[in-house]
């Protein structure tokens, strides 16, 4: 990293509540590879929303308030689940002449490169505080939605496997080490969340996971990638 270059980091930081340059050099000379601004944050050195505005007068992007419920099924669908948790990239509206995506993140830029790519119209920028992001993220794919991708990619492929009847042997182990990860998130969330129990009820097209806290069951939101397997 160049010289000015890390001193518009340093500075950033100072505008975001880093209470002296010495600190926020350190922050800047630690990073080791991962998210930037997901380091800083969890540092605790930082006000989030002081660091978001900084961040957004640097890229000269907006900070906004997302309500997962004003997000459309359609719009989901533009990026992959797994891409979108991944990368923490959620698209939130589409427009004629571009898509909004919304990231805690704007210093991810393999990410950012990625979601251009695989857009058929440009990109416009949001930033949005992490734990909101999170929260949407998770009410609207699910628990485990990720995983589903991985899933329904090695279904489609036995398929057309059996389609053309091409002798390749599979590796079963894929399929299974899927479900098993899926069924680990759900049992993390619990813990999470507190839960005595776990509710997992099969329906006619669909699947109802419930949570029992303090007492209560809580439905949560499954993927819908559920209803095509």
């Amino acid at each position: 990293m160049s010289s000015a270059a890390s001193q518009s980091l340093i500075n950033l930081l100072l505008e975001s509540g880093v209470p002296s340059g010495e600190e926020a050099v350190q922050l800047v000379s630690n990073l080791n590879g991962g998210s930037w601004v997901g380091q800083v944050l969890d540092s605790g050195k930082v006000d989030e929303q002081r660091f978001l505005g900084a961040i957004g007068n640097f890229f000269r992007v907006p900070v906004v308030s997302i309500d997962a419920k004003k997000i459309d099924r359609a719009t989901l669908s533009i990026l992959p689940s797994r891409f979108v948790f991944q990368h923490h990239i959620l698209p939130i509206e589409v427009k004629e002449n571009s898509v909004v995506l919304a990231t805690y993140d704007l210093f991810n830029s393999i990410g950012r490169q990625l979601a251009s790519q695989l857009l058929k119209k440009p990109a416009e920028w949001v930033l949005v505080p992490r734990a909101q992001l999170l929260r949407a993220m998770k009410t609207l794919y699910g628990v485990g939605a990720e995983t589903f991708d991985e899933i329904l990619k090695t279904n489609r492929a036995f398929e057309v496997l059996q389609d053309t009847e091409i002798a390749i042997e599979l590796n079963a182990d894929d399929p299974e080490a899927s479900v098993v990860k899926f069924v680990n998130q759900i049992i993390r969330e619990a813990i999470f969340e507190r839960a005595t129990d776990i509710h997992v009820e099969p329906l006619e097209n669909d699947l109802r996971i419930r949570y029992r806290i303090d007492g209560i069951l809580h439905e949560v939101a499954v993927p819908p990638q559920l209803r095509v397997l």
